[in-house]
């Protein structure tokens, strides 16, 4: 019961990763072994957690550009996930961070929703104000991605709990989108 599916498959892409060096094309294609798309995902979200988030690749993970997302625009998401990391960390604060994501073109929404994810914690989104220190910057589509990330962040730190429970600690009025 400690150990779910998605993180074998996950954990799969790090193996993958490692077995592959640094060829980042070939681990990523080494998860088209599995053909239902969540499973794919969760492997190549590892394959991408593993390369941006090691040592030998540091350099890359503090760029302020998609490198190397730019290069597999259809697995994005899974990159974006990873890369916003090294935004924040290479960023002076959230706000410099978050104004990088005008420049990912197409993948803006995308960017915020990363970046509010890799930022939040339970701690971040409970309060009112935290959540608005997080997300009150944006208004439309683009508070909804960053409120999108903040909760795919705590559904993550739920063990993949999404059910209104987890919410439960989360004050109005960002409970209601919760």
């Amino acid at each position: 019961s400690v150990v779910r599916p998605r993180y074998c498959y996950h954990g799969l892409g790090h193996v993958f990763m490692y077995l592959n060096g640094t060829d980042l094309e070939g681990a990523i294609h080494s998860c088209d072994i599995f053909s239902e798309y969540a499973v794919a995902a969760g492997c190549r979200s590892g394959v991408f957690m593993d390369y941006l988030l090691s040592t030998s690749s540091v350099s890359v993970l503090r760029t302020h550009d998609e490198q190397p997302c730019d290069m597999f625009p259809g697995y994005a998401s899974s990159c974006y996930r990873y890369k916003a990391y090294g935004w924040l960390y290479s960023s002076k604060d959230l706000s410099e961070a978050f104004n990088l994501c005008p420049l990912m073109g197409e993948n803006e929404m995308l960017c915020i929703r990363s970046i509010a994810q890799a930022y939040a914690s339970l701690y971040k989104v409970e309060s009112t104000e935290e959540f608005e220190h997080l997300c009150g910057r944006f208004s439309g589509e683009r508070k909804s991605a960053c409120i999108e990330g903040a909760f795919l962040r705590i559904v993550e730190l739920n063990d993949g709990d999404d059910t209104a429970r987890a919410c439960d600690s989360v004050e109005e009025p960002y409970r209601q989108s919760c």
